[in-house]
């Protein structure tokens, strides 16, 4: 190949955002956590006075037909209904009846129940209720909560981190790219984009805006642009793992292929080559860029905030 990366960027020298970097559960986010887990369970009970937020259940009486029913369901506060009747039921207790003047028409509403949800106190029946095996009071659920969700924080960020890194080392590398390599690659993976979206019923002569048929040549210029951005990235990762492991380009790929052979194929690598016949480049574009994620999230540990 011709086309290449002629300086690989040194990814340390990247621009990092501040919440790649973050992992830890702060005090403020398990407080929030545990409010949300309080809300989730929490506690209805009869009321005898309707306050704002209160389910009211009331008999209607009227000339107007959606207020004429014997049950009516009312949120005083959601805004959901009129706000003449919501600030009319406020104060009201089971029995008691309230004329109201609502925008079709006079209304007689008479309550019938009051339900108030009230959030479940932050204590350890609230811990148990949430079904954790061997997390019985709030201290050791708080220790449960923040070692699984760090873990997985960590874990995720990392991931996030490794490919903020290798867009970092595919925009800042300086190339030599030889146009017509580029183009004519960018023209083959074109095409097996445009038989991949004709596979799936999408026809390519339709136009997103308006309704004349795009021609032949238009349709081929249009997957030609949508792949050439990706020819960069292509040297990029192969780049980037050959600086990143210190070996040469094939001895990487063979590696490559015998560890996703292995680990997600589960087969030969004779067979997995047998299975991905015909799509043998975007292949080896995909497994260097796993292969590149994997050794940039290595590095990328010393990067996180302990």
């Amino acid at each position: 190949m011709k086309s290449k990366v002629t300086k690989i960027f040194d990814y340390t020298q990247a621009e990092i955002p501040e919440n790649l970097r973050r992992w830890r559960v702060t005090e403020e986010a398990m407080e929030e956590h545990l409010a949300v887990l309080s809300r989730s369970h929490a506690l209805e009970k009869d009321a005898e006075e309707v306050q704002t937020g209160d389910s009211v259940v009331c008999r209607g009486e009227s000339t107007v037909g959606r207020w004429n029913k014997p049950v009516l369901l009312f949120y005083p506060g959601s805004g959901l209904c009129e706000k003449v009747i919501e600030d009319a039921l406020i104060g009201m207790r089971p029995g008691e009846s309230r004329a109201v003047d609502a925008s079709e028409g006079a209304v007689t509403l008479t309550v019938t129940s009051v339900v108030r949800r009230e959030v479940h106190p932050i204590d350890d029946e609230l811990v148990k209720l949430e079904g954790v095996e061997g997390v019985e009071t709030v201290e050791a659920y708080r220790s449960w909560y923040r070692e699984t969700t760090e873990e997985e924080d960590r874990k995720r960020n990392l991931g996030y981190l490794a490919r903020h890194l290798l867009q970092e080392i595919e925009k800042n590398s300086e190339y030599g790219i030889d146009e017509a390599e580029e183009t004519a690659w960018a023209e083959k993976q074109g095409e097996g984009w445009r038989k991949a979206d004709e596979a799936q019923g999408i026809d390519p002569s339709i136009p997103e805006e308006g309704t004349d048929f795009l021609p032949e040549e238009q349709i081929r210029e249009h997957y030609t642009n949508l792949a050439r951005p990706h020819f960069r990235a292509r040297l990029a990762c192969a780049a980037a793992v050959v600086a990143l492991s210190g070996k040469d380009e094939e001895t990487l790929y063979q590696e490559e292929l015998a560890y996703e052979a292995e680990k997600f194929y589960h087969m030969s690598v004779e067979k997995m080559m047998e299975q991905i016949k015909g799509q043998e480049d975007s292949f080896r574009h995909n497994a260097f860029f796993n292969l590149a994620e994997r050794l940039l999230q290595e590095r990328c540990e010393t990067m996180m905030e302990e």
